[in-house]
């Protein structure tokens, strides 16, 4: 009965090492301010609001072709939401992620970019608005933060940069409305196990408990 109940345990444990590598999916979550806000958007949003959101990518996704050694785009982008003031966006097809790496020439910059041709959608906005476009990018001057632009990070907080700006651009009436603004704050979000794993981590710490308790009953 022990060697069995170790089998099994054995077993188990190694089914949890098995288990599909979800960490490959990593989400973030920003917030920051904006700043002027266009009299045909005055009625929503305002100078000073909060905007915040998060986004979750596919960390293993290869470079776009053709793929640079200082500059690339990873559609690996599986959602993105924000909300600002009276609206709220969102994509389940998200356009990208941008990585620069160019020492002695350029920044490191990390920036995430969504389009309403990939699939943004907006609510909240006047009648006549649509949403356009949303990007922000954070930006370390010395050009130390990465050590490829081929790969994307993901350990990668606020304070690692220097400088950030966000946009959003907005289809109006009187055309093309810019806001502008910066993050106040960006960093991975507390990863949760999946009710799956944790159910098979539970059965083997149980196997385990049970084969010691007999292990002691044996020694008696």
């Amino acid at each position: 009965m022990r060697n069995m109940l170790w089998a099994i345990a054995m077993g188990l444990a190694g089914a949890v090492a098995a288990l599909p590598a979800s960490a490959a999916l990593v989400t973030y979550n920003f917030a920051g301010t904006i700043g002027a806000v266009p009299s045909d958007l005055g009625g929503v949003l305002s100078n000073g609001q909060t905007v915040s959101g998060s986004f979750t990518f596919e960390s293993t996704t290869a470079p776009r072709a053709p793929a640079s050694p200082t500059q690339n785009a990873f559609d690996a982008l599986t959602s993105f939401s924000f909300s600002v003031g009276g609206v709220s966006g969102s994509s389940s097809s998200a356009s990208e992620l941008q990585i620069d790496h160019n020492p002695g020439v350029l920044t490191d910059r990390f920036a995430l970019v969504s389009r309403a041709s990939d699939g943004l959608t907006a609510t909240g906005l006047p009648a006549g608005a649509s949403i356009n476009f949303f990007s922000f990018r954070l930006d370390q001057n010395a050009g130390t933060l990465f050590s490829t632009a081929s790969s994307l990070p993901t350990d990668i907080t606020f304070a690692d940069f220097d400088t950030t700006q966000l946009f959003i651009f907005f289809n109006t009436d009187n055309g093309l409305e810019i806001i502008d603004g910066t993050l106040s704050s960006f960093g991975p979000a507390r990863s949760v196990p999946e009710p799956a794993t944790l159910l098979l981590v539970g059965t083997v710490l149980a196997a385990l408990g049970l084969l010691r308790r007999r292990s002691g009953n044996s020694a008696v």
